[in-house]
């Protein structure tokens, strides 16, 4: 069929307005999103893309997206991100018509910081002490929020900006605190409670823990110091007893002569008192008989202690006896000595070069005609590497404990160290061993409930002035069944020959224990002494007799009971052996004898 060409342009005008129609509808393909948002290492992570002037968009990616992330074909980028950093890639959109593109950089930051509060537990207080302690988070930057629990803050404060509790008027009473930490990069915040005990210190009664005193000798300068529980007491004589000669009681416990000793020969028996008040206001006393010896005319040792030496330096110290001339000097046993030093028999002096550490006991024993007087002394040297003045713990064994119980009664038990006013000051901490689920405050408390009966061993360590020491302990937590008791095989009856050093040890069965003899129950044998802290008896007897007594030890945990043992001990008139006890404990020997009768250089004479 033929067109005419009429009709053929006019076909050709209608195809093109089609076209152009066509055309004109058609919009131009485009990426709206322009960036992306950052995403975390370990944190789930998408986002979606968007695009105008188009269906059916299909997205791409050109080069790589950040490690452990997608693109899905509708435009949908997810995944979790697995290493941080900055990444750059391309990704596009395109449809049948158009094909577009845009590059991006996305961050990708580290991962969250695993939150956490590091603070263990709180200190406890004592009301009318001001009171100081933190907690404490494994970063920087936290913010903190806290809650008191049912029962208050017991005067105490909690400062949210720096996480410190202070408080100074505190109730006695245990309080629970609730704290929360936050921190910028934290994957969460992080709560913990403690509990805060603050206690009413329970009075202490003042014991006056001098036993006896030093003889005095007519012509000689005296003084001596009496010693209590209490740093602060205040002493006076008691029930209108006088001091002989010119002999006075300072407030501080001191006895002293004006000049030289002017007294009558003879024995004096006084009275003393010691009062003090604790921080509470509550004043307590002790009375105490004492009996002074006046010493006339009789030739007498007067050195009392011996100055510390030190290894490998030169040591020189003179005993002397109230006569000057004439006098000859020796050693009992020169074995005992400390290897490097000799005693002068002419001059009295100790003097050498000691070149080991210890402490060393001896008897020294000094003849003036046909008189005669001994000693027992402790020589201690030093460390060369322990200079004079190192921070020491001078406590030297920890109370027994007893399962299931609190430690001593919910008192604790307070280390010391031989610096500072109070001799605690300092931070203290437990850095190795286990102390049986007790726990060492800073401010050197032992406190908690005992565990596991077992004997454990730690090494405490204390920081005070610029200096740092440590000590290794024994603890022994007895199961709840235990029962505290002296060593029967110690108590019993004894022979001891007169005018012979007889030394007998008595035991039991804990540690920290105190001895006493009870009063009413006889008496010891005259020459004999009885130490208080290690429970030894020792000296010289001089009366032939039978005598009976009892002994008691205390141990110092208030949740186990004291034990008595009745002993019997008969004097001899005859002088037999070297003086070693006959009750078969004698392996000791003079130098231990030495060291647990004269710690404290408390000296013991014997006169022939």
């Amino acid at each position: 069929m033929r067109i005419s060409r009429k009709v053929f342009s006019v076909m050709l005008v209608a195809l093109l307005v089609l076209c152009f129609a066509q055309a004109s509808m058609a919009t131009e393909l485009s990426i709206v999103t322009r960036s992306l948002n950052e995403g975390t290492v370990g944190v789930d992570y998408s986002e979606r893309l968007v695009a105008s002037g188009g269906n059916n968009i299909l997205w791409a990616v050109v080069g790589s997206l950040p490690p452990g992330l997608n693109l899905s074909s509708n435009g949908v980028i997810s995944g979790r991100p697995t290493a941080q950093g900055s990444y750059s890639f391309l990704i596009s959109a395109a449809t049948d018509s158009y094909l577009v593109a845009v590059k991006y950089t996305m961050k990708i930051n580290p991962a969250a910081i695993p939150l956490a509060i590091t603070t263990q537990y709180l200190n406890s207080g004592k009301v009318g002490v001001p009171y100081a302690d933190s907690v404490a988070a494994n970063v920087t930057g936290v913010t903190w929020t806290h809650s008191w629990g049912t029962s208050g803050n017991g005067g105490l404060t909690f400062n949210n900006d720096n996480g410190t509790i202070t408080g100074t008027n505190l109730t006695a009473g245990t309080y629970t605190l609730t704290v929360t930490a936050n921190a910028t990069g934290a994957a969460s915040p992080v709560s913990k409670s403690f509990t805060i005990e603050i206690h009413r210190e329970d009075i202490v009664p003042i014991d006056i823990i001098t036993d006896n005193i030093p003889s005095g000798i007519i012509g000689t300068p005296y003084s001596t110091q009496l010693l209590s529980n209490k740093d602060e007491a205040t002493w006076e004589l008691a029930y209108d007893t006088t001091l002989p000669g010119n002999l006075s009681l300072s407030a501080d416990g001191t006895i002293s002569s004006s000049g030289i000793l002017t007294a009558t020969a003879g024995t004096c028996d006084f009275i003393v008192s010691a009062t003090a008040t604790d921080a509470y206001g509550r004043e307590t006393t002790a009375t105490k008989e004492f009996t002074l010896e006046i010493i006339g005319d009789n030739f007498a040792i007067i050195t009392t202690a011996l100055p510390d030496g030190t290894v490998n330096n030169d040591y020189n110290y003179v005993i002397t006896a109230n006569q000057r001339e004439n006098v000859k000097w020796e050693v009992n046993d020169t074995n005992l000595l400390p290897e490097g030093i000799v005693l002068d028999s002419e001059s009295g002096a100790l003097y050498g070069t000691p070149v080991k550490a210890g402490e060393y006991g001896f008897e020294i024993k000094a003849t003036w005609g046909t008189q005669t007087d001994t000693g027992l002394f402790i020589l201690k040297v030093n460390d060369a590497s322990t200079p004079t003045g190192a921070l020491t713990i001078d406590v030297d064994s920890l109370p027994d404990g007893t399962q299931g119980m609190s430690y001593r009664g919910g008192q604790g038990f307070q280390l010391t160290h031989n610096q500072g006013t109070t001799h605690s000051e300092g931070v203290w901490r437990l850095v190795n061993g286990s102390l049986g689920g007790l726990r060492v405050t800073e401010s050197g408390l032992i406190t908690g409930e005992c565990g596991t009966a077992d004997t454990y061993t730690a090494e405490i360590m204390v920081t005070y002035n610029g200096q740092t020491a440590s000590k290794y302990f024994t603890l022994t937590i007895h199961s709840s069944g235990f029962k505290f008791a002296i060593d029967s095989s110690t108590t019993g009856a004894f022979t001891v020959p007169i005018n012979t050093t007889y030394r007998h040890q008595f035991k039991a069965n804990a540690s920290n224990v105190k001895w006493s003899i009870v009063e009413g129950d006889g008496a010891l044998p005259d020459g004999l002494r009885f130490s208080k802290t290690s429970g030894l008896l020792a000296g010289v007897p001089t009366v032939a007799d039978t005598f009976a007594f009892t002994v008691r030890a205390d141990v110092s945990n208030p949740d186990v009971d004291f034990d008595e043992e009745e002993v019997i001990i008969t004097v001899t008139s005859s002088e037999y052996g070297s003086g070693e006890d006959d009750s078969g404990d004698c392996s000791m020997g003079l130098s231990f004898y030495a060291l647990s009768v004269l710690g404290g250089f408390v000296l013991l004479r014997r006169k022939h």
